[in-house]
């Protein structure tokens, strides 16, 4: 089993129950999801 801190997962949950999503607007949720991720091992490092 990998340690959690090499693993990164985004999990959709759609309210109208299809499986699927927009191109764009799955890339803009990734990239804002990454950008946080980012952010907050930057942040706990200078703490």
């Amino acid at each position: 089993m990998e340690p959690i801190f090499n693993k990164f997962e985004i999990q959709y949950f759609f309210t109208d129950n299809l499986p699927t999503i927009d191109a764009y607007v799955r890339n803009k949720c990734e990239a804002e999801a990454w950008l946080k991720e980012i952010l907050l091992a930057f942040e706990s490092k200078r703490s």
